[in-house]
């Protein structure tokens, strides 16, 4: 993003804290020729890769494309995406033909049901 909020503050600060932040490696042990890492979705789906992109709204504040390349970025890399639909600044149509077949519709539950259907 390439704004600052006011003085810039919290973002220096951030800025500070990641820079303070070490990854310390750790090395594999143990027979590792055998790792799987699958998992069985809702379903029976065992997506290539065990992770899903949470739902983020408006992160096309960064690109006019975040959202279709975030969907497109996880049926290349094996993820499963989750649609935001009250959020979204794409339409559900655009980002499937990007997410391919590993899409979940995050959906809000109000007590109000009229709200939601």
């Amino acid at each position: 993003y390439g704004y600052v909020c006011g003085e810039g503050q919290t973002g220096r600060d951030t800025r500070t804290f990641l820079d303070s932040l070490r990854l310390v490696p750790r090395i594999l042990t143990g027979d590792i020729t055998k790792v799987d890492l699958s998992v069985q979705l809702f379903g029976g789906r065992r997506p290539k890769l065990p992770v899903i992109i949470a739902p983020t709204a408006f992160h096309d504040g960064a690109t006019p494309r975040a959202e279709l390349d975030t969907a497109a970025g996880a049926k290349a890399g094996g993820a499963t995406y989750s649609y935001n639909f009250f959020l979204s600044s794409a339409m559900m149509e655009d980002v499937l033909q990007q997410a391919g077949e590993d899409l979940w519709l995050h959906l809000y539950l109000y007590k109000q049901r009229h709200l939601v259907v």
